[in-house]
């Protein structure tokens, strides 16, 4: 026969492991939601609990991070950027840096900053319009999102936005398309633009004009750009799939730089 104080003892502990089994039980369905689609899903539930001096599975219960993640993929942010929630505004830029490209150096802007006009291209991934910032034609990408996405087709898609958009956004050289701005709703990006299209476009008609001067302008402005990738990073960019499609010629009335690549 048992003591009461062993069959105290026992209840405590078979109450502990619950508590624990529990506590386990609310991060695993947590992790099985959010981990496959964002390693930094639980540093943002973090990140608000110790803002609000609040415990992580109370905080589950007021505040959906994984529906507010698909409404900003989606594009349906508010005006002033925050979560309103029982615990007051906490801005996107903070909860979802990720999603937000808060580590974009240069600036975030509503589409309609760019003046969009007619469609200069059309590719499988992405629309391309000639648009006007700051009083200079650019080129606006905007990314194709299809209305029945999931929210794994989504995060597949901003990632690869934002990888491109950090990759070339860090180069600088005159023969390497400038990043201008960025908008997030849609996804789209304003580059430098060049009104001659594409090389491969440009060398298939027959009105363009072709010499053995221009091919060395081109082949030295493209070679300048690849030799930038190689020799100013360490490790070195390697362009891997580099072909005419991707180089831009954008200005023929002067010696200097002709060519443009996009990375």
């Amino acid at each position: 026969m048992r003591s009461v104080g062993e069959v105290q003892t026992r209840e405590v502990f078979v109450a502990m492991v619950e508590l624990i089994w529990d506590i386990v039980g609310q991060y695993k369905k947590l992790a099985l939601r959010s981990f496959a689609i964002d390693p930094a899903f639980f540093a943002r539930y973090r990140k608000i609990a110790q803002e609000t001096n609040t415990k992580i599975g109370d905080l589950v219960q007021v505040i959906s991070l994984d529906d507010m993640e698909t409404s900003l993929l989606r594009g349906n942010q508010s005006g002033d950027m925050v979560l309103k929630s029982e615990m007051g505004d906490l801005p996107f830029i903070e909860l979802c840096p990720d999603v937000m490209i808060a580590t974009y150096p240069g600036k975030h802007l509503p589409l309609t900053a760019f003046n969009v006009s007619e469609p200069v291209g059309e590719g499988g991934f992405a629309t391309v319009k000639k648009g006007v910032l700051d009083g200079q034609p650019v080129a606006v990408k905007i990314i194709k999102v299809k209305a029945e996405a999931s929210k794994r087709e989504l995060m597949a898609i901003h990632i690869a936005f934002r990888r491109e958009i950090l990759t070339q956004s860090s180069f600088k050289h005159p023969n390497i398309v400038y990043v201008y701005a960025i908008c997030l709703n849609p996804l789209a990006v304003a580059l430098e633009y060049a009104a001659y299209g594409d090389l491969n476009v440009y060398l298939a008609k027959p009105s363009s004009e072709y010499n053995w001067r221009l091919a060395l302008k081109i082949a030295r402005d493209i070679g300048s750009a690849l030799e930038y990738l190689q020799e100013s990073f360490t490790p070195p960019w390697a362009h891997l799939d580099f072909k005419s499609p991707y180089a831009y010629p954008y200005y023929f009335e002067t010696a200097s730089s002709l060519m443009l690549i996009y990375v």
